[in-house]
């Protein structure tokens, strides 16, 4: 149901944006240029003119190549937490064994002690 619900909602977003594009097409084919000045002599950019789409889009991918990179990172980490996370498991669970059969081989080495109850 989940599933079903994004695609409807992802396809009037879709919609939504394909006529938002088409009602303002004039406007979007509009150009300008990018500067940027570095304040050193001989450090100035100037981008050839661009369409307004052409900068929202590029803008956009930015974006999304920023939000995977992102959400690459956070899961190289959590792999690696979840990795050292095991090691320590198996660490704690192979010193566990060793104590309970510590445990087990002394009780059984153990001479039994008098029933009666006394000091001598």
């Amino acid at each position: 149901m989940a599933a079903f619900l994004r695609k409807i909602i992802g396809a009037i977003l879709l919609g939504l944006a394909v006529l938002l594009a088409v009602e303002n097409a004039e406007e979007l084919k509009q150009t300008i240029r990018l500067s940027c000045d570095f304040f050193i002599e001989g450090w100035k950019f100037h981008s050839p003119p661009l369409p307004i789409f052409f900068v929202i889009i590029l803008a956009f991918i930015v974006g999304l190549l920023y939000s995977w990179l992102t959400g690459l990172i956070s899961v190289v980490a959590a792999k690696i937490e979840n990795l050292l996370l095991k090691q320590k498991v198996e660490k704690l669970q192979k010193k566990l064994d060793e104590a309970e059969a510590r445990m087990e081989s002394g009780v059984k080495n153990e001479p039994e002690s008098p029933k009666g109850g006394g000091d001598g």
